[in-house]
């Protein structure tokens, strides 16, 4: 009787100790196939996530310090021509009135040696232009005349600071400069011949 007991003890003992040996096993067995590959997509996700995050944000950086730029460059331009304007208003009007159109307006980029000639003749054009891309090519100045009874008695003057955004989509169809990848900042101006005169009567 006591020894039946002892062997049943025994085996007893054993069953237990491998039914824990069985259960540990199988809680360490590891991970499924399917479980790897839905981690690896949820970490794919994210890590995609995140670069076209920072993408993102450095297109934003790069975007807005163009446009500080575009506009510090612009204000530039319209000093010279304003400076122009009150040293020597007639040679500015007899430059212009030997380049408009029968509308009485004309385009100067920024690339002609006129523009050079007449707003920068003494020093070296704006070191703005060369951190906008393409910007010396595509940039200009349009003057539009009012005349008095012959001679120009007001110009309106419009800065136009292009550059490139090779970063912008783009649709392969869209071939119109305002789908394109282009940007442009402009600043107007007034420029009379009596100075402020005019707008105080």
């Amino acid at each position: 009787m006591f020894w039946a007991s002892r062997e049943g003890s025994a085996v007893f003992r054993k069953l237990a100790l491998r039914g824990l040996f069985l259960r540990f096993r199988d809680g360490d067995r590891g991970v499924s196939l399917v479980e790897v590959v839905m981690a690896v997509a949820i970490g794919g996700f994210l890590f995609v996530s995140l670069i076209l995050l920072f993408l993102r944000t450095g297109f934003i950086k790069w975007y807005n310090e163009n446009v500080l730029t575009a506009s510090t460059l612009a204000e530039d331009v319209i000093e010279h021509i304003r400076r122009k304007s009150i040293d020597d208003f007639e040679g500015l009007a007899n430059f212009i009135n030997e380049k408009v159109d029968s509308e009485d307006a004309f385009e100067l980029y920024f690339s002609s040696q006129d523009f050079k000639d007449q707003f920068y003749p003494s020093e070296s054009l704006p070191a703005a232009l060369d951190r906008l891309p393409g910007a010396k090519s595509l940039s200009y100045v349009r003057f539009d005349v009012t005349r008095g009874s012959s001679d120009i008695e007001k110009l309106s003057v419009k800065v136009v600071i292009r550059w490139k955004e090779t970063g912008r989509w783009t649709r392969k169809e869209d071939k119109t400069l305002e789908h394109s990848q282009k940007r442009e900042y402009v600043l107007t101006t007034t420029i009379a011949k009596s100075g402020l005169r005019v707008f105080l009567k």
